[in-house]
């Protein structure tokens, strides 16, 4: 994670350097359409300590 840190700071430093940026390995895109276990993969890829998910239904809805 050192690696998205420095990523990140560097880009604040040098903003005009945002092409490098959008274009790094520490940059993750999730579209809102995402499932919720892809982005967590998304973070696994780049963590030594993986992430466990367990997905639960709590029988609510997001539309009504």
């Amino acid at each position: 994670m050192y690696k998205v840190y420095k990523q990140v700071k560097r880009f604040l430093e040098n903003p005009e350097r945002l092409e490098e940026f959008w274009y790094s390995n520490e940059t993750i895109w999730i579209d809102w359409g995402e499932y919720d276990e892809d982005i967590i993969s998304y973070f696994n890829e780049m963590m030594k300590e993986k992430l466990e998910i367990q997905l639960i239904n709590n029988n609510q809805t997001l539309w009504q």
